[in-house]
């Protein structure tokens, strides 16, 4: 078996949103509840551009040694998106990252999107 063989991905949807700065440190502590290990320092583009486009809110890229995280946030839905690429899905606790994101952020479902 291959490192990729396993490769699926997951999302999860949360009411609510934290600022930029706060962002980074849940998606560090979100990374360790699922077992996993940054890769990177991770930007954030923020929104909308300079140039006018975009929504209102930002995008935070985090790196895994797994593969990845994206958090998007939409100001003016009050909503944070996360998806998380992951090759070791089997770390992963579904209930533990609800419930960290639930209370870090607000509300939160989350879904196994699929499996490449």
């Amino acid at each position: 078996m291959t490192i990729g063989d396993r490769k699926s991905k997951y999302i999860f949807h949360c009411q609510g949103w934290v600022p930029p700065a706060e962002m980074r440190t849940v998606a560090r502590e979100l990374v360790k509840v699922m077992g996993m290990t940054p890769a990177r320092s991770h930007p954030v583009d923020d929104y909308p551009m300079p140039d006018g486009t975009g929504g209102h809110g930002y995008t935070l890229f985090q790196p895994l040694t797994e593969s990845y995280l994206v958090v998007d946030v939409y100001y003016d839905l009050n909503e944070t998106d996360i998806l998380v690429s992951t090759c070791k899905p089997d770390r992963m606790s579904m209930d533990a990252i609800k419930a960290f994101l639930s209370g870090r952020i607000g509300p939160t479902m989350g879904w196994k999107l699929w499996e490449e």
